[in-house]
């Protein structure tokens, strides 16, 4: 099952997505560059109704999705969320060739056994690049999962 970025992970366990103290969202590249995002919620009942699918002894790969959002996006979301409580800002960390160029610069000084000290850029580039987005988006075969908007997530998390 391919998922986009896992929105839990962004906002709750990543500070080098989401500063939780701040409430800064830390991107490289255009802020209106969209993201694909699943929370874990929505990929259990994706799961769930891709295991009892009556194609599912075929096999296959589902491409699934809650929303998708840039970094304006997701500031504007969780403005609304909080009601103007609370507000959120943006950090540009530069270019999407910033994020590649760290990206290079840590393999070639940690190489594979210290992949952890670099990986963070993988994802800063790969992600607003869309290298890893996937098509088509299975979304519609499950009807029956009702898909979470990013306000939503927001709302339903008031921890971040």
């Amino acid at each position: 099952m391919m998922t986009g970025a896992i929105a839990e992970y962004y906002f709750k366990r990543s500070p080098y997505d989401w500063d939780p103290v701040t409430k800064t969202f830390n991107f490289h590249g255009p802020s209106t560059f969209p993201t694909r995002y699943t929370t874990a919620e929505d990929i259990g009942n994706y799961v769930l109704e891709a295991i009892t699918a009556p194609e599912a002894a075929n096999g296959g790969f589902v491409h699934v999705q809650s929303f998708e959002a840039s970094p304006e996006d997701i500031v504007k979301a969780y403005n609304a969320a909080r009601g103007g409580r609370v507000t959120a800002k943006l950090n540009c960390l530069g270019s999407l060739k910033d994020a590649e160029d760290k990206l290079n610069e840590g393999r070639a000084k940690y190489g594979k056994s210290e992949w952890y000290n670099y990986l963070r850029y993988s994802y800063q580039y790969h992600i607003p690049a869309r290298s890893w987005d996937y098509e088509p988006v299975d979304v519609a075969r499950f009807p029956n999962v009702k898909q979470t908007s990013l306000e939503e997530f927001f709302r339903r998390n008031p921890d971040v």
